[in-house]
This record gives structure tokens, sequence and C-alpha cells, in this order.
């Protein structure tokens, strides 16, 4: 698959504002402007890389979730959006026709989880199905 010559990628942290704000100047000085902004950050949990998807699911749950879990996730899913989008504006409103994409997975799906029959049903809890939740 194929973007174009005139695509660029840029690598940054969304839970650091030094980073958000130091790739904003890297393209106001080298493009003028974005296009596209795709915001497509995101993590399932806070623990140990390689944690198995079942004890994702389960120390997700509202009943067992920590505070700090819960604080991580939102941190990048979340709030991290907010503060790349918000960097990212004035760079936006350049282009003559901005587009900004929003990636989510099923996960956040407020009519999937509402089936109970979804397969990944068990998995909704206070973590990462709220933070990436879309109608």
């Amino acid at each position: 698959m194929s973007v174009g010559e005139d695509v660029r990628a840029i690598q940054l942290d969304v839970t650091d504002q030094y980073s958000i704000e130091t790739s904003a100047e890297c393209i106001r000085n080298k493009l003028g402007r974005i296009d596209v902004l795709i915001n497509n950050a995101g993590i399932s949990h806070g623990g140990e890389p390689g944690m198995k998807l079942e004890d994702v699911g389960k120390s997700g749950k509202t009943s067992v979730a920590s505070n700090d879990e819960v604080r991580t996730v939102f941190e990048t899913n979340v709030f991290g959006v907010i503060a790349v989008t918000q960097a990212m504006l004035p760079l936006l409103r350049k282009a003559p026709a901005a587009r900004i994409v929003n990636v989510s997975s099923g996960s956040g799906s407020l009519t999937l989880n509402a089936d109970p029959n979804y397969s990944h049903r068990e998995m909704f809890g206070a973590v990462y199905s709220p933070s990436k939740t879309c109608p």
C-alpha cells in the first residue's frame, strides 16, 4: 500500500508535552502545515509487557482496577489525543482541507459491548474500553 511521496510520519510521545511541542515546531519549520493528523496512540493497560489478554480484562474491571492503572491508560488514550490535537490545530488550520482521524477499536464500541454475545464483552471495564469509547 502506498500513501504517496509527500507523506511524512513523525514519532512523538503523547504523554510528554515537550515531545508534542517539539514535534509541532518541527512540522511548522519544515512544512508549515498539516493536512491530516492521525491520532493512533493507545495502550490497553499500564502493566507488564506481554500481559495475557485475559489478565488485562480481569485487571480492568471496575471492582479491581487501581486509580493509577486508569490514569495511566487515560493519560495516553484520552489526554494524549487532546494534547496532540491542541498542539497541531494551528498547523491544521493552515491547510485548505485539513482532517483529523481518531483511531479507536471495537473494544471501545458501546454498541458492540451492549450485545451479550459480543466476544470481547467480558473485557469491558473501567480502564481500556471507556478510554476508546466510540458510538
